[in-house]
């Protein structure tokens, strides 16, 4: 008779681990939709599709690209440091599903929004950044972290896409395209305060772990400025 083989404990098997944290989920569908959305374009481009009602082509790509794909790497950074900065809880598990499927509804509701009612598109589109917020906010307001402002900046973010949606509906290209470059500075804005905070501190860890002096310093008046 032959041997047969040891079968691995069920507590050691390799699990679904997609949502075990905050980051794995929305990397990857800022991964994804960022090609996929890509490939959608250049067809919407070719034939000379409207996905959005009295909206001219390019507004789509553009909210697509701002509040889809850059809003789902925003979700994914803050989902992973918010437990960082705060010594709470990680996210995962049911929660981050139902954020991750909130996301979706809007990147759907977009894609038909030509044939969809517009309560339904907006429903779907302008939920995501709250529920977002309402994961990552009692965290950093138990602990009273530095980064709570950030809220605030999810909060600019969200008003933009408010307008956007408010464009929508009434047909309006200018504030459309104008809520579009506000959302554009906002995220400029949020990539410089966070890299402004982290990159020095990673440098000087780096250069520490070489044997190299460095000192962090920083200027308030420069930040500021």
């Amino acid at each position: 008779m032959t041997e047969r083989p040891p079968q691995t404990p069920r507590s050691s098997r390799r699990a679904f681990a997609l949502f075990a944290y905050g980051f794995r989920p929305f990397f990857w569908a800022a991964s994804a939709f960022a090609m996929l959305s890509l490939i959608a374009w250049l067809w919407i481009y070719t034939v000379g599709a409207l996905p959005l009602p009295r909206q001219p082509p390019q507004l789509w790509h553009g909210h697509e690209m701002v509040f889809g794909f850059v809003a789902a790497a925003i979700a994914g950074f803050l989902l992973t440091a918010v437990p960082s900065w705060t010594g709470a809880r990680g996210f995962a598990g049911a929660p981050l599903v139902a954020l991750t499927l909130v996301w979706l509804g809007g990147r759907l509701a977009f894609a038909f929004a030509a044939v969809l009612p517009f309560t339904v598109v907006a429903v779907c589109e302008l939920a995501f950044l709250p529920a977002l917020a309402v994961l990552v906010a009692p965290p950093l307001l138990r602990a009273r972290n530095r980064n709570t402002r950030l809220l605030l900046v999810l909060a600019g973010i969200w008003a933009t896409d408010l307008v956007f949606v408010i464009a929508l509906g009434r047909g309006d290209v200018l504030l459309a395209r104008g809520a579009l470059l506000v959302a554009i500075d906002i995220v400029l804005l949020l990539i410089t305060i966070i890299g402004g905070r982290i990159v020095p501190a990673f440098t000087t860890n780096a250069l520490r772990a070489r044997g190299m002096a460095a000192d962090l310093r920083s200027s308030s008046w420069v930040e500021a400025a």
